[in-house]
């Protein structure tokens, strides 16, 4: 093919990809629905249920941003490391014993709240016990050991039951100070279990400690859930890079779409991610630290130039001479361009995030970003909208970057030049692991970001993350790399320490 035909056929490549691009809008964004009544929680935890429980590792303005309270109990005596957790009402006859162990100790207990929740003040959505501060790299569902009077072997339960009433979290050692007896629920309603208890459970707000005054070094850390209706709830084990419990949390509504999740998950506005999209973009919020013992690393690009505050987010290879540029426009000046790596893959490292940070300050909220030739204008539901990959790449740029690139190719096609975009920055794109700051030598003022599309050809989202303000903090492209990773399993042929 001559050098003419090539630049004949770019751009009805172009039109032909972009339109692919345009009908793949309707794709589906990784999220979950709420639990139907009476089905069995997930083993490994996604969707709703998974970016609820992430709550528990952001950091105190991270959940202010989000309107979230965490609130500290108290030290959780564990002197035995058996916990157990149950209805506070009836004397935690129900209470169930947690298959794991934890080492002996004494742990400090967190409950999670969001105003409103259901309806509800004063109640608390996420109720967690800290073994540790190691991050968690995955999250599994806690089962109890099934309660039989007759000593035989019983299949494990998922689920606590607590209609309606505080929700209370113990060492086992609180059987033995309730005695037999008052722990099966048959102590006269005299008894000093029930007295205590009683006025615990009518006076609690969101959560507080009970010390009996007949057992002085047992404590007790009750939770106010905030539906009168859920009977059961699932609780699961955060663990560690060595599969140690790092933190045991109970779900107490937080994934039901309402509460905590409220403002993030679907029916709270058009165009926000949920579940394991929401997950895999909550990544930028964590430390080097936490993000070493997920086995990611953030690595910086370049400073991105902004000197219109329009940023062109695409395949650099395909469509940056003609791709619109987002309809929000960000600061104009130089933005930092960061990519997170997952270094715990079957394929290799992989590029799963690419991040325009725009401020230091804590994201509130997520939405999709739009382009002003968006097919769907106004997001419905789960639909996206973002870009097709066909080359393996994807970029950020500036409106003006874009412009000074289609008019340098303009002025080689008439000279009877080779492209620049299918020499120079295909050859940049190819050299690149798996980032690289491109300046252009035409104007060195001005440069794009390029960076690997994680499993490669797609089609991708991009997100503004939003301050408390409503400014936008960030821009993130997410290719799916973290979503996957949130399926599969993070610890391969480790058997969980206690």
């Amino acid at each position: 093919m001559t050098m003419l035909d090539a630049s004949l056929v770019r751009p009805f490549r172009r039109t032909l990809l972009r339109g692919a691009s345009a009908l793949a809008g309707a794709l589906l964004l990784t999220g979950g629905t709420p639990r139907a009544a009476g089905q069995e929680p997930p083993e490994r935890p996604s969707g709703l249920v998974l970016s609820a429980l992430e709550l528990t590792g952001l950091g105190e303005a991270e959940l202010a941003a989000l309107g979230v309270r965490r609130h500290a109990v108290a030290a959780l005596e564990c002197p035995s490391g058996r916990l157990l957790a149950g209805e506070a009402a009836s004397e935690l006859s129900n209470a169930l014993l947690f298959a794991r162990r934890v080492p002996p100790g004494r742990y400090t207990a967190f409950a999670y709240e969001e105003p409103d929740t259901h309806g509800f003040e004063d109640r608390a959505c996420l109720a967690e016990l800290r073994i540790s501060d190691a991050p968690v790299l995955r999250w599994e569902l806690a089962t109890f050991d099934a309660p039989d009077v007759s000593g035989a072997s019983a299949a494990p339960v998922a689920s606590l039951k607590a209609a309606g009433s505080p929700v209370g979290l113990c060492d086992a050692a609180v059987r033995s100070a309730f005695g037999f007896a008052g722990f099966v629920g048959i102590l006269a309603s005299a008894s000093p279990v029930s007295k205590q208890l009683s006025k615990a459970t009518a006076d609690i707000e969101v959560v507080r400690e009970l010390r009996f005054s007949f057992a002085p070094d047992v404590n007790l850390a009750l939770f106010n859930p905030p539906s009168l209706y859920r009977e059961a709830f699932a609780s699961y084990w955060g663990l560690d890079a060595e599969g140690r419990p790092a933190r045991l949390v109970i779900d107490l509504g937080a994934s039901d779409g309402s509460g905590a999740n409220r403002r993030l998950h679907a029916g709270a506005e058009p165009g926000v991610p949920t579940g394991a999209t929401l997950s895999a973009l909550r990544r930028t919020d964590l430390s080097d630290a936490d993000l070493a013992a997920r086995r990611i690393e953030r690595r910086s690009v370049s400073q991105l130039a902004c000197p219109t505050g329009r940023i062109v987010a695409c395949d650099p290879l395909v469509g940056l001479g003609d791709h619109p540029p987002l309809a929000r426009s960000v600061p104009t000046g130089r933005h930092p361009v960061r990519v997170y790596i997952d270094l715990d893959n079957d394929w290799g490292e992989r590029v799963g995030l690419a991040e325009l940070r725009l401020s230091e300050t804590p994201v509130a909220r997520w939405q999709i970003a739009l382009t002003d030739e968006s097919i769907i204008p106004e997001m419905v539901g789960d639909m996206i909208s973002g870009y097709g990959v066909d080359a393996g790449t994807g970029c950020f740029c500036d409106e003006a970057a874009q412009k000074a690139l289609a008019d340098h190719e303009d002025a080689r096609m008439n000279a009877g030049e080779t492209s620049y975009g299918e020499t120079t920055l295909l050859d940049a794109a190819l050299a690149m692991e798996p980032a690289a700051d491109h300046r252009f030598a035409f104007a060195d003022d001005l440069n794009v970001a390029l960076f690997h599309s994680g499993f490669g050809d797609g089609y991708y989202a991009s997100y503004w993350g939003f301050d408390a303000s409503g400014e936008p903090a960030r821009l993130v492209t997410s290719f799916g790399v973290f979503e996957e990773a949130d399926a599969r399993p993070r610890i391969a042929d480790k058997e969980p320490k206690q």
